[in-house]
């Protein structure tokens, strides 16, 4: 009977450690992976960081807005598929190359190197041509939750914000430079053809697509948009209070040509 009694001991002993070691693996495990990610997310700012540090500088200029001087030759080389730079004085970090695949797919998770990131890159919608020469241009990114990439374009959910740091971009291509003001925010649905359309032509449909989207914004920005207008949208992914509205999009016009 005693040596029964030691043996069933022993059963639930082994028992409650293999309950145990589970439990850490399951606690370990995602713990693990959560840790690979944010390492790729870190490397990946650090791989932009040192990407702007490369190939731009700063260069002012009296009365306006200090511009980036980019260095596309060298960029280029490095990457064809480099069609231009977009940064955003609102968000610092938002300070990236847009580069624009032969598919939407591949920079999902590859950064503007090719080399495979969580993260991503920005990249240009495959349809829309690479000179940013569309009346309308999508641009799409990651909400990244450190804040790189889109992650901080959500903060213009807020009216305040927006009030409190403007709402102008920057685009930089081979070709020229210009300045961007927000026109309208917007949450929407994947693939919304009200949104995610191109190839328009001056004229009334254009003026309408514009008028609906300045119509639909969660707050007045105070922008006008009309037929002649060259616009374009920054789209990333949100979590939503409904499983349909998971993208928040931002619109802007084309203002000034800088360079």
């Amino acid at each position: 009977m005693g040596d029964l009694l030691v043996t069933e001991r022993k059963k639930r002993k082994n028992k409650n450690l293999l309950i145990w070691v589970l439990a850490v693996l399951l606690i370990g495990v995602p713990a693990v992976l959560l840790g690979r990610i944010f390492l790729q997310y870190q490397q990946a700012r650090q791989e932009y960081a040192g990407l702007a540090a490369a190939y731009t500088k700063q260069e002012l200029q009296a009365g306006q807005t200090p511009l980036l001087s980019v260095d596309w030759e060298q960029l280029r080389a490095e990457n064809k598929d480099v069609v231009g730079w977009i940064e955003m004085p609102a968000l610092p970090v938002l300070n990236y190359p847009v580069v624009r695949g032969a598919d939407d797919s591949f920079y999902l998770n590859h950064s503007y190197t090719g080399a495979y990131r969580p993260a991503g890159a920005i990249f240009m919608e495959a349809q829309n041509s690479e000179t940013f020469g569309d009346l309308h241009t999508i641009v799409y990114g990651h909400n990244v939750k450190d804040g790189s990439m889109f992650g901080g374009l959500t903060k213009f959910k807020d009216k305040t914000f927006y009030e409190e740091n403007g709402g102008s971009l920057m685009l930089y291509t081979p070709n020229g430079s210009w300045k961007y003001e927000i026109f309208s925010i917007e949450a929407v649905e994947v693939e919304d053809p009200a949104v995610y359309s191109i190839g328009f032509r001056k004229g009334p449909e254009y003026e309408k697509f514009l008028t609906e989207m300045k119509e639909r914004s969660l707050y007045d920005t105070g922008v006008s948009v009309d037929e002649d207008d060259y616009v374009i949208t920054l789209s990333t992914c949100v979590s939503g209070t409904s499983q349909t509205r998971e993208r928040f999009v931002v619109h802007a016009k084309c203002t000034d040509k800088l360079a």
